[in-house]
């Protein structure tokens, strides 16, 4: 059981929440509408899709991150839309996946926190580690 009381465990929830969620959603909702293709590939995966199939618009997108060439570099990140490209990744040892934690900046420091209390999940190491 937490040392923490209940309302500040709640706190703490919903802060690990919007750090790993709501931010996120944020950032990349604002590099789609600035013209980042894997923002808009995030968004449009987001998208509901009340009037049919969005395949024309996902098949434009695709296309244009692959003239980009074989990696296009985003603002979070890689993207490809080459198989050569995601085989040779997800074969060789060169490459990881992930982000490291950041403990530090206000950001850093409050997810530290929030974290700390958390369950264990599939990203948090056992306390042996």
């Amino acid at each position: 059981m937490s040392d923490l009381p209940y309302a500040q465990r709640l706190f703490a929830r919903d802060v690990r929440w919007a750090l790993g969620h709501a931010l996120p959603r944020l950032a990349t909702d604002r590099a789609a509408r600035q013209g980042d293709l894997h923002g808009q590939l995030v968004a449009l995966s987001r998208s509901p899709r009340p009037h049919g199939d969005t395949a024309d618009v996902e098949r434009r997108l695709m296309d244009r991150i692959r003239a980009e060439g074989p990696v296009h570099r985003s603002r979070f990140g890689f993207v490809t839309a080459s198989h050569p490209a995601v085989r040779e990744v997800l074969s060789s040892n060169d490459f990881r996946t992930g982000a490291l934690p950041v403990t530090t900046g206000p950001l850093g420091r409050l997810a530290a926190w929030a974290g700390a209390d958390a369950p264990v999940g599939p990203l948090k190491p056992p306390s042996s580690w």
